[in-house]
């Protein structure tokens, strides 16, 4: 069968079998087009249905070798391209075996008739050497058996003894020559069983017994006339022989050279005819192009997947990316920030569930971002759906845990800051606040056990809770009677923020003393009209009483006048915790003032208050304060800071300085002043009072 009836009769089979696959030729045509494959192409191409695991697929051959162009899956609606050599390789070596037995067939048939004739170009002259060596009688030839088959043969017999016998060059010559001659039977039985029973299941094993046999033939055939039995060849030069030779038998002695010094001539020479031999070679090596073993399937799966790229790829590139990218766009569009948070969590706490959970998911994303064209996007944005859901809760749950940590962790850390400013002598807070700093420490780094980190920020917050004084208290009470007495006299003054704090403690005692002469004015009314009524009797006795009473009054005046003045400064130098936080509860904006040159160690602290007001719900005021010159949120201000303490706004100021030091001040205005080096101001502990 030629090549043509080969593809027309494959041909014929996909016209017949493809009503059976549910595609039409119609749609698959139309698909390679839409991939820049020209119809002139498609006519050259043989159309081939597999089916493997119940899945259809349709291979597309071209040439006289079964080159593989396409492999397209036509299981579900649409068609897929198998651009994957190893797959296209596993499910295309069976049909491409038997394409290529098919198409090998008629070099396969011509192999024995070449060979027969190869033989038979000297088959008589062989013959003849076998019936002359005795060797068609049964017998053998070895040094053993004395060369039983030549003994039969006078004349064999003459010449084995005339040359030493067995072991001599003729009986070596012989005992070759047998060993060549059933090596050639052998090597001619191989190769007529194989080609008779290669099939594409065993094609290659059986191509390598034929190749290994014809291989056998011709080098056994050739090297017959180096066996001493047969005449040296016409271009035999016996000058390079150690003694003199010839084609006689008186000079037999073994010599160095060529094998035809010991050439005897017993058989005549042997002619096999070396066109013959070529036409031979030149057979298999078309016959080994055909695709038989592991490497050569695999090199066509390879070919076949390059020239898909070449068409496919591109067109498949764009419309998978953008397939992808609208999944990625519409579905995992906080992929980004919930990956990053998770990691980012994970650097401070140990979670194994939020750790494999992220991990499963960047490894199926990864997978996605670099095999986008031969993965299934279906299913792994599913996959990529619900990992990304999964990882979401998980996340949210552990950050939960964390961040109560946290908050508990600061709330600690400014209980006991603002313990140590009300009270610096007390020594259990500062034990304390040592086991609260090798918490927070832990906290910062990462975190193995949160349950133990709990209960030990649990425990200190109970034991700090001891140390925290009543909310009520007379200097409270001056905190909240002067202070803003004070501030409204300094702003009706038009005082500045600093001139006014001096005047603070006076400006409350003028308050006490207003509120004394108005007492005073109240009584010596009184005391004037119960006398101008009558109502009052003066003599010697009420007289006394009335100047008793108005000694007392104004003694009671004087003691008001200084306690207030002691009450009111030790509002104004002792620090109140409860009185910043009140501040910051009820206003609407927080004032974080950076001091001279902001290092980096301010700027980072900065923004982090700046992040806790915002957390807050209020707004942060962002001051810097330098010799020459005040911006407020980045414009110059006259005015600077001073509205906001007659506001009472919460006022944060952060410096530079030698020496950590923090103090807070709330009668006349409110304030947090924070001074210290770079290590010191990077850890930001004003931050904490901002809750």
């Amino acid at each position: 069968m030629n090549m043509r009836n080969v593809f027309l009769l494959m041909a014929s089979f996909f016209i017949l079998t493809s009503l059976s696959y549910a595609y039409s030729l119609q749609e698959l045509n139309s698909t390679l087009y839409s991939y820049n494959v020209s119809p002139s192409l498609l006519k050259t191409l043989t159309y081939i249905n597999i089916t493997y695991n119940g899945d259809t697929y349709v291979a597309l051959y071209k040439g006289s070798t079964p080159n593989l162009y396409f492999l397209i899956n036509t299981t579900s609606s649409g068609f897929s391209f198998i651009t994957n050599y190893n797959e296209i390789a596993l499910l295309t070596d069976n049909e491409t075996l038997m394409i290529a037995l098919n198409q090998s067939r008629p070099v396969m048939n011509s192999l024995p008739a070449l060979l027969g004739s190869y033989l038979n170009s000297s088959a008589s002259t062989l013959n003849d050497c076998v019936i002359e060596t005795g060797l068609n009688r049964g017998f053998t030839c070895t040094v053993e058996n004395n060369c039983q088959s030549c003994l039969f043969v006078p004349n064999c017999n003459r010449v084995l003894y005339a040359t030493n016998g067995p072991s001599g060059v003729f009986g070596e010559g012989i005992i070759s020559f047998e060993a060549s001659y059933n090596l050639l039977l052998a090597s001619e039985s191989t190769f007529y069983t194989s080609i008779a029973n290669i099939t594409a299941s065993n094609a290659d094993s059986f191509r390598n017994k034929i190749n290994s046999a014809i291989s056998t033939i011709i080098l056994t055939t050739g090297n017959f006339s180096n066996n001493p039995i047969f005449p040296a060849p016409s271009s035999a030069n016996f000058g390079l022989c150690g003694t003199a030779a010839g084609a006689s038998t008186s000079n037999l002695s073994t010599t160095t050279g060529p094998s035809y010094c010991n050439a005897i001539g017993y058989c005549e020479s042997l002619t096999y005819n070396t066109t013959l031999s070529s036409r031979l070679s030149s057979a298999i090596a078309e016959f080994n192009n055909a695709p038989f073993s592991s490497q050569q399937l695999l090199t066509l799966a390879n070919n076949a997947s390059s020239l898909e790229n070449q068409y496919v790829i591109p067109t498949m590139r764009k419309e998978k990316l953008a397939a992808l990218n609208k999944f990625l766009t519409s579905n995992l569009s906080d992929y980004n920030t919930t990956v990053n948070a998770s990691a980012l969590l994970l650097s401070h706490t140990y979670n194994s569930l939020l750790s494999a959970s992220l991990y499963a998911l960047q490894s199926n994303y990864t997978y996605i971002e670099e095999n986008y064209l031969s993965a299934n996007l279906n299913v792994y944005n599913r996959s990529l759906y619900n990992g990304l859901k999964n990882l979401t809760v998980i996340y949210n749950q552990v950050n939960a845990t964390y961040a109560a940590i946290l908050a508990k962790a600061k709330y600690n850390t400014a209980s006991l800051m603002a313990i140590q400013l009300e009270s610096p002598a007390a020594i259990t807070p500062i034990n304390l606040s040592y086991q609260e700093l090798s918490l927070n420490n832990m906290i910062t780094s990462r975190i193995d056990n949160t349950t133990a980190i709990d209960s030990n920020l649990s425990r200190i917050s109970a034991a700090a809770e001891s140390y925290i004084g009543p909310t009520i208290s007379l200097v409270g009470v001056a905190r909240a009677v002067d202070g803003p007495f004070a501030v409204l006299m300094g702003k009706a003054l038009g005082l500045s923020y600093s001139s006014g704090m001096g005047l603070a403690v006076l400006f409350s005692v003028i308050l006490s003393l207003i509120i004394s002469a108005i007492v005073f004015i109240l009584f010596y009314y009184l005391y004037y009209n119960l006398k101008k009524t009558k109502r009052l009797l003066i003599n010697s006795k009420t007289k006394r009483n009335w100047n008793s009473l108005f000694i007392i009054l104004i003694a009671g005046i004087v003691t008001y006048l200084i306690l207030t003045y002691l009450f009111a400064s030790a509002a104004s130098s002792s620090p109140s915790i409860s009185a910043f936080s009140a501040s910051l509860s009820s206003s609407k904006s927080v004032v974080i003032a950076v001091n001279g040159n902001a290092s980096s160690a301010l700027s980072n602290c900065a923004s982090k208050i700046a992040d806790s007001v915002n957390a807050l719900g209020e707004t942060p005021i962002m001051a810097n304060i330098t010799s020459s010159a005040c911006t407020i949120n980045g414009k110059k201000s006259t005015s600077c800071i001073s509205p906001y303490f007659y506001n009472n706004t919460p006022v944060v100021i952060l410096s530079n300085g030698v020496y950590p030091e923090m103090k807070m001040y709330s009668f006349y205005g409110t304030m947090l002043f924070v001074s210290g080096n770079s290590n010191f101001m990077s850890l930001c502990n004003a931050n904490a009072f901002i809750r």
